[in-house]
């Protein structure tokens, strides 16, 4: 009686050995089973930039993303017009025309009349238009722009960075000064800035053949007070990735192409370059 649970055992262990294995993203069709690589990891490096955040009191910070703070100081404005113009015309005609025939006489008559109008209008609109600065804009497409940016700004939001928008700063700052005509877009821009934050962040893109997404970035970060550059450096935002594993080929096993980071990973990335040179150099 004792025998019995190993002879079951020892049926149910062919049946067991023999079953195909299950079906998922672990195993390939007629090749041997190959894992699925682990997920890259953007480790968070912000440890030092957070404790002298802190202790500086977590100064505000405002992000010029495909934007750069330039050095003009005065707003130009220039007068351009409009000329529109506009025809109608109407025409209105009629004929007769009766002809007699007999004993080698032939007579004609002809009756016409006709009426012609025009009129033309010409509009002229004068205004004032501003000229608006070249911003450098963005070489990724929109989609991979965002995902870039929004991670970035996600990893610095993590860390404690209190962020200003300058949309807001700069709306509000000219309602409070009840700008109008031709204002001084510089001087309000640079009012609120003052007034609102203290780090400025530029963030421009850079075509780059080296580059897994064809861009590098060029980060700069500024004390608005002091006008003290912070950081200033070039970077393609490439995280360390994992060495690829081993994958059947048609020879035998062979090395994987190497994984593409994200625009997430990068941005990411990006934010960690920032928070490494910052936490020696933020005041």
């Amino acid at each position: 009686m004792r025998a019995l649970p190993f002879l079951a055992l020892a049926i149910a262990a062919p049946a067991f050995a023999q079953a195909p294995p299950p079906s998922g993203s672990l195993y390939r069709d007629g090749q041997p089973a190959v894992l699925t690589p682990p997920p890259v990891i953007v480790r968070d490096r912000s440890g030092a930039f957070r404790s002298r955040y802190q202790a500086l009191k977590s100064p505000t910070m405002m992000l010029l993303w495909n934007r750069r703070f330039s050095d003009e100081v005065q707003s130009e404005y220039v007068t351009r017009g409009t000329v529109t113009r506009s025809a109608e015309g109407v025409a209105l005609g009629s004929s007769n025309s009766t002809a007699v025939a007999g004993y080698g006489i032939a007579a004609r008559s002809s009756n016409s009349a006709g009426y012609a109008a025009g009129t033309s209008t010409t509009d002229v609109t004068v205004g004032r238009t501003r000229l608006r600065e070249v911003q450098p804009g963005a070489n990724l497409d929109a989609e991979d722009d965002a995902a870039v940016e929004t991670a970035f700004t996600e990893r610095l939001q993590a860390a404690g960075v209190r962020f200003v928008d300058r949309s807001i700063a700069m709306r509000t700052k000219g309602a409070r000064s009840d700008v109008s005509g031709d204002a001084n877009i510089q001087t309000l821009e640079t009012d609120a800035l003052m007034a609102r934050t203290s780090v400025l962040i530029e963030v421009r893109q850079i075509v780059a053949s080296d580059s897994p997404i064809g861009t590098k970035f060029r980060i700069e970060v500024k004390n608005l007070k002091t006008a003290a550059v912070l950081a200033s450096f070039t970077s393609i935002g490439v995280p360390d990735m994992p060495r690829p594993g081993l994958v059947a080929g048609p020879g035998g096993f062979q090395r994987a192409a190497p994984q593409r980071p994200t625009p997430a990973q990068i941005g990411a990335e990006l934010a960690n370059e920032v928070m490494e040179r910052l936490a020696s150099t933020l005041r």
